[in-house]
């Protein structure tokens, strides 16, 4: 390894050119590749970094987020293609009819089945208008 140093322009250079943070590449013995040297501004990469910009649209390949997000829900709870279509049929009765459908929050739901559980435990219920 006595060769003359060389940057990555191929001319040697000096021994005494050589600085305190140049870099030294030493190939394996193997490889029959000669050493190289850098100056240290010559080896480290001074373009400025490319990151993909966040997706803004990560719902693709479905049309809108609110399809995406109905079809995850859908997938999360493990619906299968019968009970998804049912779904589906719902959400179109309620856009056609939004009055017809009265439950807003989970506490809504969950009194709804009380009361029909109610109903249902008790027999005959006489409902007063």
């Amino acid at each position: 390894m006595n060769e003359l140093p060389s940057n990555t322009s191929g001319h040697a250079l000096d021994p005494v050119q050589v600085q305190l943070d140049d870099i030294k590449v030493e190939y394996h013995p193997k490889s029959t590749k000669p050493d190289k040297f850098f100056r240290f501004h010559e080896y480290t990469d001074v373009r400025t970094p490319t990151f993909d910009l966040p997706n803004q649209e990560p719902w693709k390949p479905f049309r809108t987020r609110l399809d995406f997000e109905l079809a995850d829900l859908m997938l999360d709870a493990h619906m299968n293609a019968k009970q998804s279509a049912s779904l589906l049929s719902l959400i179109h009765r309620c856009i056609k009819d939004p009055e017809s459908f009265t439950i807003s929050n989970v506490h809504d739901l969950q009194n709804a089945w009380n009361h029909a559980r109610n109903l249902k435990g008790t027999g005959v219920c006489r409902i007063f208008f």
